[in-house]
């Protein structure tokens, strides 16, 4: 015998349809996300607040002032100072070597040692004198760590 619709077991309703909005955004390429920004804008803040004031005076109400975020987004992404500075003077480095690898591998082939050493203290010094504010951070800072 058939079974009535109010006899029969419940099935579970279907879902009415939804314009597809998540397949939109998956086609389109990601950027980075909010998170990895507000680091990189404390990272950018730190270097300047760094470069211009030192270690010793520089705070963490001084770095969120730069980064117009309150102290306390600070302790979300960093342990203390001292992973800040950890931090800039990591990418001070990368930034120095990436740019002194550059000049070197700029040169033919058959540079002498002489040609690559002199690229290498000019890639040098250029980062330095062209304001990069990691490595002018890194430059006023590394001296007087503890």
């Amino acid at each position: 015998m058939p079974q009535s619709p109010a006899n029969s077991p419940a099935l579970p309703r279907a879902k009415p349809a939804t314009p597809r909005k998540k397949a939109a955004k998956a086609a389109t390429p990601k950027g980075p996300k909010k998170s990895e920004l507000t680091r990189a804008r404390l990272l950018d803040a730190a270097a300047h607040v760094f470069r211009e004031k030192g270690y010793a005076l520089t705070r963490l109400s001084d770095i969120a002032k730069r980064a117009k975020t309150p102290v306390s987004a600070i302790y979300y992404y960093f342990a203390s100072r001292d992973e800040i500075v950890v931090r800039v003077l990591e990418i001070a480095n990368e930034r120095t070597a990436q740019r002194v690898r550059g000049a070197v591998a700029e040169l033919p082939s058959d540079a002498s040692i002489e040609q690559k050493l002199s690229a290498a203290v000019r890639a040098h010094c250029d980062i330095v004198l062209l304001a990069d504010p990691y490595a002018r951070a890194h430059m006023k800072i590394f001296d007087q760590l503890p």
